[in-house]
């Protein structure tokens, strides 16, 4: 979070711009990791990273249907591909509880896609149905997703900043919490490097003249 830009607000509160994390978080982190993983990764029967990017793409789902909806945390992905995968590709509006449930679920307890969801690396076959299962071709998905984040919910929560902020407030409010519990370890046995360490070397997915900076 350090990384990203967390930052005391006027009230004492520990906050992340949402220009920050839009810049940083989803337009560096996810997308840079994303870009790596499509790019640097060939199709093969075992280690093609299926898996990792359409769990990022779940990811970011989440965090971006926190920043454009109200809904509850539950419900977050299924929001952002209802409102927003959909005006890309209105497959996904169907699909919203079934990648939460078999996908994002299903590798996140077990690192497998629960039955009903087979993921893919590329050959056309996305939405297709294999064996009774509904393919999730994850080079697909990561272009869906990247479309869908810079035409449509980008310019939503840049025109409804102040929303956004809340629900990334919201979203991050228990983890800020949680934090303690590193406060807590024994510092003999986990010592402070006592600067920060800088120079990562993750690449930074950005357009030319970012819209939160050329506004007046």
């Amino acid at each position: 979070m350090i990384d990203v830009g967390l930052m005391k607000a006027d009230d004492g509160r520990l906050i992340i711009p949402v220009e920050r994390m839009l810049q940083h978080g989803v337009e560096g982190y996810l997308f840079g990791d994303l870009e790596s993983m499509a790019t640097e990764i060939v199709s093969k029967p075992i280690g093609a990273v299926g898996y990792p990017m359409v769990m990022a793409v779940l990811a970011g789902s989440e965090l971006l249907g926190a920043m454009t909806s109200t809904v509850k945390q539950s419900d977050r992905i299924e929001s952002y591909w209802a409102k927003y995968m959909a005006q890309v590709d209105w497959h996904y509006g169907h699909l919203g509880v079934i990648a939460k449930e078999l996908a994002r679920n299903g590798i996140a307890h077990s690192y497998l896609s629960d039955l009903g969801v087979l993921v893919q690396r590329g050959g056309g076959r996305h939405f297709m149905r294999s064996g009774g299962e509904l393919i999730f071709d994850c080079l697909q998905l990561d272009v869906d997703f990247r479309r869908s984040y810079t035409e449509y919910a980008l310019p939503y929560i840049l025109d409804n900043r102040a929303d956004a902020q809340r629900g990334l407030d919201a979203l991050f409010k228990h983890d800020l919490e949680k934090a303690s519990m590193v406060a807590n370890l024994p510092a003999e046995l986990f010592p402070d490097v006592l600067t920060p360490i800088d120079g990562h070397t993750t690449p930074i997915y950005v357009r030319q003249d970012p819209p939160w900076e050329t506004e007046d």
